[in-house]
């Protein structure tokens, strides 16, 4: 026999197995598409020389490396469930005369086929759609000059080279699996159950324990910056529970209700519990694969949208005034600062307003119950303890910008938070006692830092050489300047058309920075323009992303409900010929279907739940601080995908029915 005949096979097979490779080949498509397109955005030369490209092409670089990771884990896991449905058919070939190399010359043209197509067929579809979503992105950054889409060959030829080399690997691993199994198990390899484990209840316990121990992580979250850490931890916490507790905690109640005889002898549930028992594992890892994918989706997704539909709220808040600068006191003459800022708003036709200058000090610093303490940097990045951004104030500063004249003695200050109210009469900085004499939140200058990562706190002293005192034994690693002198910080409001300020606050950025030798400038006009390519680039990435996970998703279900579709077949028919009539059979599928795939909905509503706070705290780092909003958002995001899960339920099940019912 030529190889056209193991090529003519192959095609057989591929089509006579259609219901399974469509779906197969299709996911491959989306995952080779999606890495294109990552690909094409994060090497493409058409936005190299655009301002905050860099950026974004970080940002999708990322995205390439978490779709190839993702890739290979998925093209896998559905080949497994390709392989169970086909271990008897290769077995049938050997039984029939076809030797061990001419099966695996099959699976060779098999494999090439299914890869070829999926490769080839994604890679068109990233030239095709590729500039309509680079000009998507385009919009969605406002980035408009200086952009244009550049194909590089180059990302075609990586794609095919890595993508094929993933099919070639799943070849490898068939082939391995066939030349190491019996014939009469791969006849068998389709119907054969797992076998419990006597440590089940144990391993059950073990997840639950998991579980806990991961929400506990992130309900306990104080500090944004210790989230970053936490979050990762807790999710690989979470995600083996989720493993152990699908897998050993189902059967812990299968068993408990098979051992309640009243429940488990009436006949649909008799049927249920029996039927689960027998492919429990297989059951349960898929069911804890669809549970931690839906909550991936609903993570990135919701967080995306977020980041997305608040962040002209979020670049308000963090910017109080249209502008401020933070130097050293003595770089610069404050007369000379003055008169530049108003010469270089006024050749753009910009009208400066609310010109304020203070002189402070600040450090981060933890405080709690009274007691104000310095922090190290290693720990404070590792401690979930609360940290706040401290402002230190003269008692000049806080007379001349109220029009006060306010009296305070060495052991007296003035103290506010930014958020919320303080009730202390005394308070502890270092080892010194200060008496609170009264609030100073009537400054007139908002610091903008009460949305960020930290909370702060505004303390008026008498005496500046006690502020720079008290900044000099705090940790060095915090402070925000040398510890001999003061800062100068300036504040002003700007009015104008949008093109002219946006001039006229970029060269206020060189001029000043060349002025004070660079410490600190902001501008909301800026923020924004980097915003625009910070979130947008953000949610471009997190809805692709997560539409690749929820595609994972629907054909993890989908190969699901086929692969129990075949194993049930053959038992429902026994069931028939005993008596049982087609709408019992129905019922008990309905029943069956309806227990088991909506526990991962659940389970994945249940974690996003859990994570919540763990999530809010890490959008701080981004100065979102609207917990409402993140609510509504991850509230829509879970209805919707609710809708999806729902309809993809129902078509899935459809297949199920037509395969047992057959």
């Amino acid at each position: 026999m030529g190889k056209s005949f193991y090529l003519k096979l192959a095609v057989t097979n591929l089509k006579k197995n259609r219901n399974a490779y469509i779906p197969y080949i299709l996911a491959g498509m989306g995952m080779v598409f999606t890495y294109v397109l990552f690909l094409l955005l994060s090497e493409g030369k058409g936005i190299t020389n655009v301002v905050g490209a860099e950026t974004l092409q970080i940002m999708f670089e990322m995205g390439a490396a978490v779709i190839s990771i993702f890739s290979v884990i998925f093209i896998f896991y559905a080949n497994g469930f390709l392989m169970k449905r086909r271990k008897k058919e290769i077995a049938l070939y050997g039984i029939l005369g076809l030797e061990r190399k001419h099966v695996g010359l099959v699976m060779l043209y098999e494999s090439l086929i299914a890869g070829l197509i999926s490769v080839i067929s994604g890679m068109v579809l990233g030239l095709l759609f590729g500039k309509l979503f680079f000009m998507l992105l385009m919009k969605i950054t406002r980035i408009a000059e200086g952009s244009k889409f550049i194909i590089d060959t180059s990302v075609f030829t990586k794609t095919f080279l890595f993508f094929m080399a993933v099919y070639l690997a799943t070849l490898l691993w068939n082939q391995l699996q066939v030349r190491l199994s019996k014939p009469i198990e791969l006849l068998k390899g389709e119907e054969i159950g797992q076998k419990e484990k006597r440590s089940t209840p144990i391993l059950a316990i073990i997840g639950l324990g998991l579980l806990a121990a991961g929400y506990y992580m992130a309900l306990n979250i104080v500090n944004p910056l210790a989230a970053i850490n936490r979050f990762f931890i807790a999710v690989l916490l979470v995600i083996a529970g989720t493993y152990y507790t699908f897998r050993a905690g189902s059967i812990v109640i299968l068993k408990l209700l098979k051992k309640n005889k009243r429940y488990y002898y009436q006949t649909n549930h008799f049927i249920t519990v029996s039927g689960m028992i027998h492919r429990m594992k297989q059951n349960a890892t898929g069911l804890a694969n669809i549970c931690i994918l839906s909550t991936m989706v609903l993570v990135t997704l919701s967080t995306t949208i977020a980041l997305f539909v608040g962040q002209e709220k979020m670049i308000e808040e963090s910017n109080p005034t249209d502008y401020y600068l933070n130097m050293e006191e003595g770089t610069v003459s404050q007369v000379e600062l003055k008169e530049t800022v108003y010469e270089v708003a006024q050749k753009h036709n910009v009208t400066i307003s609310n010109y304020k200058d203070i002189r402070i000090k600040g450090a981060i610093a933890s405080y709690s119950d009274g007691t104000m303490k310095g922090v190290d940097r290693e720990i404070m990045l590792g401690s979930n303890s609360k940290y706040y951004s401290v402002i230190f104030i003269p008692l000049t500063e806080y007379n001349k910008l109220t029009g006060k004249n306010v009296n305070l003695e060495e052991n007296e200050v003035l103290m506010s938070f930014a958020i919320h109210k303080s009730t202390k009469k005394n308070v502890k900085v270092l080892e010194e006692n200060y008496t609170v004499k009264g609030a100073c939140d009537d400054i007139g200058i908002n610091m903008g830092q009460d949305v960020t990562a930290y909370d702060s706190i505004y303390m008026v002293f008498k005496n500046e050489n006690r502020i720079l005192d008290i900044v000099m034994k705090m940790s060095e690693e915090f402070t925000t300047n040398s510890h001999d002198m003061l800062e100068y910080n300036v504040y002003f409001d700007a009015e104008g058309e949008y093109e002219d300020r946006l001039a006229c606050a970029g060269e206020m950025k060189e001029v000043t920075y060349n002025m004070v030798k660079g410490r600190y400038f902001a501008n909301i006009d800026l923020s924004k323009e980097d915003g625009y390519k910070l979130f947008g680039g953000l949610v471009f990435l997190g809805f692709f992303l997560g539409i690749i996970f929820l595609l994972a998703m629907v054909m993890i279900i989908y190969f699901k409900q086929i692969s129990e579709g075949f194993e049930d077949r053959k038992r429902f028919e026994i069931l028939n010929k005993v008596g049982l009539d087609k709408k019992d059979v129905k019922k008990t599928i309905n029943k069956q279907i309806i227990q088991v795939f909506f526990l991962p909905l659940l389970g994945a509503i249940i974690h996003v739940a859990f994570a919540f706070k763990m999530i809010t705290k890490l959008l701080l780092i981004f100065n979102l601080s609207d917990t409402s909003l993140i609510f509504y958002c991850t509230l829509i995001t879970i209805a919707i995908f609710a809708v999806i899960y729902i309809f993809v339920f129902k078509m899935t099940a459809k297949a199920y029915y037509r395969i047992v019912n057959r």
